[in-house]
């Protein structure tokens, strides 16, 4: 067995890994962040509003935010490199992103300015779906578009 041989997955199944437990973790340090660190179930409430309320919750972004980001990128290389289960990594990153999206209600930027009228949040649920599912399949097309000629063995050639 080859260096090449055991190489190979290795990032479709890196990505795969942070869009599933990496994002669970993340999602998990966000809840204990806004309802125990900041003491706050929207970005509305409490004594900071508007971009302040915003500000004080970056750490928790970035923590929801990367491993969506991280598995898109390493879903991208999967399908340059035609590994096994590149398009699970790509479709499984994406939502993740939308579970991103979902529970931080677009990073905290709309609810930061008050509370939405109840008949915004259909379009507010259908945004984060169209967003997820454009980004997803714009790093697949790239990842389909650039992929390299699979390698020969030197027994094939």
């Amino acid at each position: 067995m080859t260096a090449d041989d055991r190489a190979e997955g290795w990032y479709s199944s890196r990505s795969i890994l942070v869009a599933v437990v990496a994002e669970a973790l993340a999602t998990v340090v966000f809840l204990v962040w806004v309802l125990f660190i900041t003491k706050t179930t929207s970005f509305g409430e409490g004594d900071t509003y508007g971009w302040g309320a915003w500000v004080k919750n970056i750490p928790a972004m970035v923590a929801m935010f990367t491993p969506p980001l991280v598995g898109l990128s390493w879903g991208q290389r999967a399908l340059e490199k035609r590994e096994p289960n590149a398009s699970v990594a790509v479709v499984l990153s994406g939502l993740s992103l939308f579970w991103a999206l979902l529970i931080t209600h677009y990073a905290g930027v709309v609810s930061a300015f008050g509370d939405t009228a109840d008949w915004l949040g259909f379009w507010l649920f259908l945004g984060k779906i169209v967003i997820a599912a454009a980004v997803t399949a714009a790093v697949w097309r790239r990842g389909k578009k650039s992929q390299t000629p699979p390698q020969m063995s030197p027994e094939e050639g």
